[in-house]
């Protein structure tokens, strides 16, 4: 179910255990059409933002967030086809019982409330050690004065802690900030050094990359085109009116896919001729 499991090889065969598993859910033609539609999900375009989202932090560093994959799935299920209906059928009953099932359990389900309740807007850069901390003194709070801070015993092994806390604190926070100043020395250092040839050269990796990338997913629906047309001939000539319309949603949706990935490897080819050229001199 999540995004990144899309083109595992193990995913479809987990998916069609589990269906298997639901005939309540799912009858037997629903299967055939369920295995269909994940191939097809399989080879559509996914945009990134459906399901993480990139941000910087304070220096340089870029951070991934995951969005809730319930956000991720409801923009799938949203897809529709060259006639305007919905392309996914089969597939979101399925996706949707599963989303439906409890994931944890309630002590854990608390502590993330606990969590929650604590981190808030102006707090949400807290390390695991700060919430413990705050955990462990909301703790204390409640054992030793019945949740009210004012009846709390104040003593003079409390104030020494308290003491200890701080300096021990003020240490943690000058290192912190040693290695923070060590951190961007270092990557200053390095920007000065990076050049523009190792720049494109890095470029052109990416390309590389891209371009196997595209291979693969170009075999695939070339792949998902054969397996179309042979269930076309054999639907035909069965005359199975079903299997010729999920023949028929297979040979579409391949050759959608090879039509963007004819373009998108054309666009890879002359970016990489451009950045060849800018090598070489």
């Amino acid at each position: 179910m999540h995004p990144l499991q899309r083109h595992h090889e193990s995913s479809s065969k987990s998916l069609m255990i589990i269906a298997r598993d639901l005939p309540q859910l799912l009858s037997d033609d629903d299967l055939d059409y369920l295995n269909v539609e994940w191939r097809l999900y399989e080879n559509e375009t996914i945009p990134e933002e459906w399901y993480q989202q990139k941000t910087t932090s304070g220096g340089s560093d870029e951070v991934i967030k995951y969005h809730p994959v319930d956000h991720y799935w409801r923009h799938v299920f949203a897809i529709k086809n060259s006639s305007g209906t919905a392309k996914f059928v089969a597939l979101p009953k399925l996706i949707k019982s599963l989303l439906s099932l409890s994931h944890g359990n309630a002590d854990v389900e608390r502590g993330f409330s606990e969590n929650a309740a604590l981190i808030t807007d102006d707090r949400s850069s807290l390390s695991d050690i700060s919430i413990n901390g705050l955990r462990a003194t909301k703790d204390a709070v409640k054992f030793y004065g019945q949740g009210k801070v004012h009846e709390v015993p104040i003593c003079k092994g409390l104030l020494d802690n308290v003491k200890e806390a701080h300096s021990r604190y003020q240490v943690d926070q000058e290192r912190k900030q040693r290695i923070l100043k060590e951190k961007e020395a270092i990557e200053a250092a390095a920007k000065l050094t990076k050049n523009k040839e190792l720049i494109l050269v890095e470029k052109e990796q990416n390309l590389i990359d891209q371009r196997k990338i595209l291979q693969e997913d170009l075999e695939n629906a070339s792949k998902m085109l054969n397996e179309g047309n042979s269930r076309l001939k054999a639907a035909v000539a069965t005359k199975n009116f079903a299997g010729v319309e999920m023949a028929q949603l297979l040979i579409g949706g391949a050759k959608n896919k090879l039509d963007v990935l004819k373009t998108q490897l054309g666009d890879n080819s002359d970016q990489m001729n451009q950045l060849r050229k800018k090598l070489k001199k």
